[in-house]
């Protein structure tokens, strides 16, 4: 009977892998459009600043550093969310507490933060870079 419901346990940990990774995928998707659309309406300002003699560098920076502080905060506002979650069902089942650490929240919580930021650095970088080697005619 022990070794059914290890085995149902395992079953059910890839199905709710698999169906991570599934989310996790869109989300990626969701957060690459979004920054997309977002500098869509900045393509010309960053036209005006390659035309005026601006480093690709000194043209990323502004917008690179917005995107990874947004991925960030909302890193942060997620793992916010979490804890709270995480001391309600403790407070509902006292027992709960002794399958999850301290230490494992906070990995948890970490990984969310840089997660977040990575993603958002990662996908402006993209998008400002595709805007930089725009020509005129495509801008319209």
């Amino acid at each position: 009977m022990v070794d059914d419901i290890n085995n149902n346990i395992q079953k059910i940990g890839v199905v709710i892998g698999i169906f991570v990774l599934i989310l996790l995928f869109t989300v990626v998707i969701l957060i690459n459009n979004a920054f997309k659309l977002a500098l869509f309406s900045q393509r010309f300002l960053i036209r005006s600043m390659q035309l005026v003699g601006a480093t690709s560098f000194f043209i990323k920076k502004p917008f690179v550093l917005r995107a990874a502080l947004h991925g960030i905060l909302s890193g942060f506002i997620a793992s916010f969310i979490l804890g709270a979650i995480y001391l309600l069902i403790v407070q509902a089942l006292p027992d709960f507490q002794q399958m999850l650490f301290i230490w494992q929240m906070l990995m948890v919580f970490l990984l969310l933060l840089s997660l977040g930021g990575v993603i958002g650095y990662l996908s402006s970088y993209k998008a400002v870079t595709r805007y930089l080697q725009m020509k005129l005619d495509e801008l319209y």
